[in-house]
């Protein structure tokens, strides 16, 4: 019988973690949890050598999805959002064609996705044929935070169904932080699974939203003329300086994630479009103005993005990329900060 023994879980020495990906993001929590005694496996088959070379640095082990399911005490989806229901649905056939002695690891969810994501997966979850017989708990989180590096360690929200066993191994889900993790958990009277994900989506949203919103205006800006960027950032020099720092930090940092980006845009899209709309009535008829169509056009923005970083996308008519022009201003605004 399939069964999920939470006591076999308490992290000791040695608990074996699965990540799910290698990427910046997996690779910094993996190189933690490694240097903490864990063992960390991952799924490099088909990887880049970049991101093999990243993953042995890490201390993660190359593993099949197969042996993940035997072997982990803990699965953390740690990927581009629009990768994460195909992991889950991959993870949930690999259940089903194990034998019926294994100890199901905890299905840990740390993609950025809205709150009905959330709800579905967990759901996918809930009917799952194994589940009636021991069910394979899933739990939803959230990473807040750049990826590990020196002292900075981002923070896991993390949040679960309101029944008994799920609720245990939230509760055990905090016992990451004898590893160097940072673990917060989202409990309460009111709280549900699909409160990582909504907070997520509320801080990202104002953080990448932050970074679009300042890459649209210096685009339009630099469309309009070359010399009305360059009275852009002299007026922010004087009048907005802590914006230039942000600028400068956060813009660069955009291009090799835009296309992560795009998925994530569409998410908060989502997000916003089931909790704010605005009506208006006109004639008698009564409008709903949709206010999450903001993160559709930051979608757009990024998936544009996308597109220059690789090499294609819109030319400006001085022959600059989107790419170029952002990363000339963020270079202005460093040289003010």
């Amino acid at each position: 019988m399939f069964r999920l023994d939470l006591r076999l879980m308490s992290f000791r020495a040695m608990a074996t973690i699965a990540i799910v990906s290698p990427g910046a993001m997996g690779a910094g929590i993996a190189k933690r949890l490694s240097d903490a005694g864990c063992r960390v496996l991952s799924i490099l088959s088909g990887r880049s050598t970049s991101s093999r070379r990243r993953a042995a640095e890490a201390g993660m082990h190359d593993a099949s999805l197969a042996q993940i399911v035997c072997e982990a005490d803990w699965v953390l989806s740690i990927l581009p959002p629009d990768r994460a229901e195909p992991f889950v649905r991959d993870f949930l056939n690999a259940i089903e064609s194990i034998g019926e002695d294994v100890t199901l690891p905890v299905f840990v969810d740390c993609n950025a996705k809205n709150p009905e994501t959330a709800i579905r997966f967990a759901r996918l979850f809930s009917s799952s044929s194994k589940s009636a017989s021991g069910r394979v708990v899933f739990l939803n989180a959230s990473i807040v935070g750049l990826p590990p590096e020196g002292t900075h360690v981002p923070t896991f929200y993390a949040s679960a169904e309101r029944n008994p066993m799920d609720q245990r191994a939230l509760e055990k889900f905090a016992t990451l932080a004898q590893h160097g993790l940072r673990v917060k958990l989202l409990t309460g009277d009111s709280a549900d699974v699909r409160d990582a994900s909504a907070l997520k989506m509320s801080f990202s949203g104002i953080m990448k939203g932050m970074v679009g919103l300042y890459e649209i205006m210096i685009l339009a800006a630099h469309t309009h003329s070359p010399a009305i960027a360059d009275a852009l950032l002299n007026e922010m020099r004087s009048s907005l300086p802590n914006d230039l720092a942000f600028i400068d930090k956060y813009v660069p940092q955009s291009f090799d994630k835009a296309y992560r980006f795009v998925r994530e845009m569409e998410e908060m899209a989502g997000f916003v479009r089931g909790h704010i709309n605005v009506e208006t009535k006109e004639a008698g008829t009564t409008n709903v103005n949709e206010v999450g169509q903001i993160y559709d056009g930051l979608a757009s923005l990024f998936q544009r993005l996308s597109e220059s970083a690789d090499g294609g996308g819109y030319m400006h008519k001085d022959g600059s990329s989107d790419v170029d022009v952002l990363r000339n201003f963020a270079e202005g605004a460093h040289k003010a900060a």
